[in-house]
């Protein structure tokens, strides 16, 4: 079975500003072809100070617009403790995927409320023209599309990564903002739909 995901091991980000809001994130793909699931969300801490370690929920969204999407159901899973680096939060089970329908994977942040300062990864323009995701990036079957400025932006011609302030509710609130084509340390890991096993041999009975 082989797995992919959009931003290797090694790529990370910086730490933003303080911030005393609550978003919701998103990351908008596709596969390429069939028979393939995704195992789960990969996010990436930062090693600055102040950036919170506490759990997030993660939610898997189809888009019908660039403003507007539908939940699948199922999908919300809720992170452990992060550490600093990439996290991998696996879905409850993992989630067939439909080849060239495009998807959102959504993480909460700041989750539980507002009123202290909150500091999330982030990377300025990285999906713009001229910028590392001007051509959205992808890795076999795995699409993570470009922002509307790039070559290769998703069919509703929105930005990448998108996001909601306010809310953090993944199940309720589609995001459907952006700035400056920034990237927030989201990725996805997909894999091949593992084949049924045949067995061995067949028991003969006279």
């Amino acid at each position: 079975m082989a797995t992919y995901n959009g931003f290797g091991s090694t790529l990370g980000g910086n730490s933003s500003p303080n911030d005393n809001s609550s978003y919701v994130f998103g990351l908008t793909f596709k596969v390429t072809q069939p028979n393939m699931q995704l195992d789960g969300f990969r996010i990436y801490v930062a090693a600055s100070a102040g950036q919170s370690t506490a759990p997030e929920d993660f939610a898997l969204w189809i888009p019908s617009s660039s403003t507007s999407g539908s939940y699948v159901a199922g999908s919300k899973v809720t992170s452990g403790t992060f550490v600093n680096g990439w996290n991998f939060i696996p879905c409850n089970t993992p989630i067939p995927l439909t080849s060239g329908t495009t998807y959102t994977a959504v993480k909460s942040v700041n989750k539980g409320g507002v009123g202290f300062l909150f500091a999330y990864n982030l990377v300025t323009s990285y999906f713009a023209a001229g910028n590392p995701g001007a051509a959205g990036i992808v890795n076999g079957p795995l699409t993570i599309f470009s922002s509307s400025s790039g070559s290769n932006p998703n069919p509703f011609n929105n930005a990448q990564q998108i996001f909601i302030g306010g809310p953090d509710d993944v199940i309720a609130n589609y995001p459907d903002n952006s700035f400056l084509d920034t990237w927030y340390g989201m990725d996805v890991q997909v894999s091949n739909i593992a084949a049924a096993r045949t067995p061995d041999f067949m028991p003969f009975f006279p």
